[in-house]
């Protein structure tokens, strides 16, 4: 069987008739046995995967991070601009505490963002 995905069905079929049982009745698991080789590469990926995860919540909490501490000052468009993204994009960083008025943030957002902080 050159196919895992047919692999499966192939051996439910052959199991059934040797049974003289419906394919149905045959429960079949297939774990192919891969060689060293493979496994450390497999290990290697899935390790290389979470540090990429982890890199990518890192990246976003800086973004994020630099988001709050630029519109302080700045508009999120003008934010935006300074981080090489949509005003959008920085807004959704900020979260549902971005309340915005022409733009900035009001004085009462920064305030309460202050507060929380504390």
């Amino acid at each position: 069987m050159k196919r895992l995905d047919k692999a499966e069905g192939a051996a439910r079929e052959a199991i059934a008739v040797m049974l003289d049982t419906a394919p149905e009745e045959v429960e079949v698991v297939v774990e192919p046995e891969l060689p060293d080789e493979v496994r450390q590469a497999l290990k290697q990926a899935e390790r290389a995967r979470r540090a990429a995860r982890a890199a990518a919540e890192a990246e976003r909490k800086a973004m994020r991070r630099a988001a709050e501490v630029l519109t302080r000052d700045l508009s999120q468009r003008d934010a935006g601009r300074v981080l090489g993204m949509s005003f959008q994009r920085v807004s959704q960083l900020l979260g549902p505490a971005s309340a915005t008025h022409g733009g900035r943030r009001t004085r009462r957002a920064r305030s309460t963002e202050a507060r929380a902080r504390s």
